[in-house]
């Protein structure tokens, strides 16, 4: 898998996540779907960014019990690549992202091609979204405050633990998500 983490990505990090904290966060839909938590005014200096040139980036916060419209998925329709930078520390030991083999399709990512095997891996997907037992998780990328993992944008992923548990409104979970080519 090309899955690739970058620890202690930003060198002014601290200045970075008071700015996030700062934002207001707003349910915002995308695809149809309903988000919680979002801030679309990511002022994150290019210079710090290397390689990642984002085409949509945006500041999400959650916490335990905040609906999980998504929860097993991908985000091919974003860009080529997706990365998150973790803006907190995990409150458990498997505290990430997670990455998953769907196993009725035996993939673990959207396929490019043929149209037919893409729209039927993408609705068996969906229709398994929030059934664990339909899932084998192949790798968690513990959260870690500066921790940047980028993947291909069509790997099958979630939060892990899905429903966030252990964050509150006090310290809740704080990630920058970036979709780029």
């Amino acid at each position: 898998m090309n899955i690739k983490v970058i620890d202690n990505f930003l060198p002014d990090f601290e200045a970075v996540k008071a700015q996030a904290m700062a934002q207001d966060f707003e349910p915002k839909e995308y695809d149809g779907y309903p988000y919680e938590g979002i801030a679309l005014d990511v002022q994150v200096d290019a210079e710090l960014l290397g390689d990642v040139a984002p085409r949509f980036a945006f500041w999400r916060i959650a916490k335990e019990g905040d609906p999980t419209p998504t929860p097993i998925h991908c985000d091919n329709s974003c860009d080529s690549m997706a990365g998150l930078l973790y803006m907190t520390d995990p409150v458990g030991d498997l505290d990430g992202t997670a990455f998953w083999r769907h196993r009725e399709t035996d993939t673990h990512a959207l396929p490019s091609h043929p149209r037919a095997l893409t729209n039927h891996v993408l609705a068996a997907a969906r229709r398994d979204a929030a059934d664990l037992s339909a899932w084998d998780m192949t790798m968690l990328v513990k959260a870690k405050a500066n921790r940047f993992v980028t993947y291909p944008s069509h790997y099958w992923h979630s939060r892990y633990p899905i429903d966030c548990t252990g964050y509150t409104a006090q310290d809740p979970r704080l990630i920058w998500v970036v979709f780029y080519s």
